[in-house]
């Protein structure tokens, strides 16, 4: 939706027990987006409320949507691959399949959880970051980063001269470079979908009709940005989206819309049938100046001239060859094209087009921008595997618990299915909870505090003595309630330690919506986190109650047996055809190279993780993944501990102290704690330079990878 600023009214609650809602941000047809305070946090984020659907009736014919439809149109022949939506009990909380909501239609709600679904895989600078889903009052909500002080694309370029406008526009591609990568097609590129940060820096939004390129649901989109195969209702492909900028490109740098929107017929036939006037930006100023008056070539304001581009073409080839000019209308003819076959195929190459319009060489890509195809490689394989595990979570949507072990080696993909499988039961309406044992934890009862904090906002009916137990495990319990809780107080560790263990289990027992639990490295579980996990499985024959936990078999391989054995998933390597759909997702046509494949096959012999790594130190040595190569053999002398090393050496020196306190503490760790550690007040910051490390993941730090966070604790010893 595009956040328009518009009044700021208070709205004086609490969502999900959780956020702390303050004032209204933006409004769209379907939802306002407010800011909002995360209790458990402490962080400010946007938060995004379903609210019913306005008449659409008021906009002027370019503003008004396709709405997508739930069943599948006759032209396309297609089916409708909506998430499943929670139907609502009698108190509106999410309880099984689909069913009506009172205040909103199936298609938003549809629109709503198909945004996190899209949005939870990807991190990229340039798209939003989404932290969290979930129902209050059986309405759909979503967390995303909270963008201050931030305009949307027309607004932002009005106060640019044209190579500004051109380079908000770079940004965008680069988004739409990335999702195109891994087959997310946005479908309603438009101005008020993407917004610019004070500090320049784009960030494209709203994926409620995003989807991927292989499983089209619907059409969609804002009528004055649909590209003309998707009026004449052919499938809409990466080429749709780039019609988009191309529009908002030609509005940028013109300060008129392309076609004539006086009413939507008239504007249908337009974007079929007609060609806009690109002749009006060959009048475009060479320079951009205060006065308005010619001076010399400026390249930070201006559109290169045809003679600059083509002089400049001529010394970088020697001034022997001929090449074909490129003006900036005839990037923005090609990106227009009523033709799909017609424009630019992908992004990439509007990218280099427009990048030498503006009389420079296209700059290699920024590591962060780099980080964030390696990172968030698709999903890739293991399809058996999130099958059973959904059977696990369609049973526990019917009212059944259970508990499973998912176990292999370090770096196989463990973490990477569990996150995939948190997505998807969110986006069912369950209630999720993950955590992590920690190697050497100090901590008594480590894996299960972060989850009690949580799941506390969820439960009902606890009495004040479960509450005063339940503090010693969540010791701000009475902040997060705002209330009174008693002292806790026993005679004997014993009767202290069941007193707990009771409290915990009435926690659980008093859980508004059914739960899923999600305990990873569970090779590393101290003694007491243990005691705890075998008094609650047994709740898990009785109560909507799925625990699944992860381990290395390799590491602990009695861990089964120890907890009765349950259930369990072999998690095994990736396969030479798995390993190309990963490479492709992250090195595009490039990556189907037989050579590149077989040299990693060798290197990781499948190893998920390994597989990134060698992939990145093959980048860091080629200078971009685009030039990405089998290796001679020289980078991968020293072996994977040798490839962790290279990663960790690339963090500033001043920054590595303050990552080995976070060693410490954990996969996950928390800023506040480190600073007090550290006794910096600059944290944050160094966190931010020693990326890719780590990473903020659902809006907290941690460790890309445990295995560079061993390899940190192993330089300390």
């Amino acid at each position: 939706m595009p956040l328009v600023p518009g009044p700021r009214r208070a709205r004086a609650a609490i969502v999900d027990r959780r956020y702390v809602v303050h004032d209204e941000i933006g409004v769209g047809g379907m939802s306002v987006v407010y800011r909002a305070t995360d209790l458990l946090t402490d962080r400010a984020v946007a938060l995004k409320l379903l609210e019913p659907p306005t008449s659409q009736s008021s906009k002027p014919p370019s503003e008004l949507n396709l709405v997508p439809t739930l069943v599948g149109t006759p032209e396309a022949k297609l089916a409708p691959t909506a998430p499943e939506l929670p139907e609502t009990d009698t108190g509106g909380s999410p309880k099984g399949k689909a069913a009506g909501y009172p205040s909103a239609s199936q298609q938003h709600l549809i629109a709503i959880a198909n945004e996190f679904k899209v949005l939870a895989s990807l991190r990229h600078p340039h798209v939003i970051k989404v932290y969290d889903y979930g129902f209050d009052s059986g309405q759909p909500y979503l967390t995303m980063e909270l963008l201050e002080d931030a305009v949307n694309f027309r607004e932002a370029t009005k106060k640019l001269p044209p190579s500004g406008r051109v380079g908000l526009g770079l940004q965008l591609l680069e988004a739409l470079a990335y999702l195109h990568r891994h087959g997310v097609l946005h479908r309603d590129v438009k101005p008020g979908n993407v917004l610019v940060t004070s500090g320049g820096q784009v960030k494209l939004l709203d994926f409620g009709v995003a989807a991927l390129r292989d499983d089209i649901p619907n059409f969609a989109g804002t009528l004055s940005y649909m590209a003309p195969e998707v009026y004449a209702r052919q499938l809409p492909t990466e080429a749709s989206d780039l019609f988009a900028v191309g529009v908002m490109l030609f509005e940028a740098l013109t300060g008129r819309y392309p076609f004539d929107a006086s009413n939507a017929e008239r504007l249908r036939d337009q974007i079929l049938n007609h060609t806009p006037e690109f002749s009006v930006l060959l009048d475009l100023p060479t320079q951009v100046s205060a006065g308005g008056d010619e001076r010399a070539v400026d390249e930070s304001t201006q559109l290169a001239t045809p003679e600059q581009l083509k002089r400049a073409r001529g010394r970088r080839a020697g001034a022997t060859s001929n090449v074909t000019e490129t003006t900036i209308d005839g990037v923005l003819r090609r990106l227009m094209a009523k033709r799909p076959e017609g424009r630019y195929s992908n992004a990439a190459a509007v990218i280099a087009d427009l990048s030498e319009v503006t009389g420079r060489t296209r700059p290699q890509r920024a590591s962060d921008v780099r980080e964030s195809y390696l990172q968030s490689a698709r999903f890739i394989g293991r399809r058996t595997e999130l099958e059973q595990l959904e059977d696990a979570v369609r049973a526990l949507q019917a009212g059944v618990g259970g508990f499973v072990l998912l176990r292999g080696e370090s770096g196989v993909g463990k973490s990477r299915l569990l996150s995939e499988l948190r997505t998807r039961a969110r986006v069912r309406g369950l209630s999720v909870q993950v955590r992590q044992a920690i190697d050497g934890a100090q901590a008594p009862y480590q894996i299960w505090r972060d989850p009690l904090r949580a799941l506390l906002l969820g439960a009902r009916g606890l009495t004040d003595n479960e509450l005063s137990a339940l503090s010693v495990l969540v010791p701000d319990a009475a902040r997060l309630l705002s209330r009174q809780i008693p002292p806790f107080i026993a005679p004997d560790p014993t009767i202290a330690r069941d007193a707990m263990f009771g409290a915990v289990m009435a926690l659980l027992a008093k859980q508004a919506a059914p739960l899923l639990l999600m305990l990873e490295d569970l090779h590393w579980m101290g003694p007491e986190s243990q005691s705890l996990l075998e008094r609650i499985l047994p709740m898990t024959l009785r109560l909507p109650l799925l625990i699944v936990g992860s381990y290395r078999d390799d590491e602990r391989p009695t861990l089964a047996s120890e907890l009765g054995d349950p259930d369990q998933l072999w998690l095994g390597r990736l396969s030479e055809r798995e390993l190309a759909s990963l490479t492709t997702s992250v090195l595009g046509d490039r990556g189907g190279d037989p050579a590149l494949i077989g040299f990693l096959a060798e290197q990781t012999e499948g190893n998920a993780f390994f597989a990134v790594e060698v992939l990145r130190a093959l980048a860091e040595e080629a200078g971009s993944l685009e030039a990405v190569r089998p290796a001679d053999g020289q980078v991968m002398t020293s072996g994977m501990d040798g490839v962790l090393r290279r990663r960790l050496n690339r963090v500033p020196s001043h920054a590595l102290p303050v990552l080995e306190l976070a060693a410490i503490t954990g996969r996950q760790f928390d800023l506040e704690l480190l600073a007090e550690l550290s006794r910096r007040d600059d944290v944050e910051d160094l966190l931010l330079r020693s990326r890719p490390v780590v990473e903020l993941s659902e809006d907290r730090w941690r460790f890309s990878h445990d295995k560079l966070r061993e390899a940190l604790l192993s330089g300390m010893r």
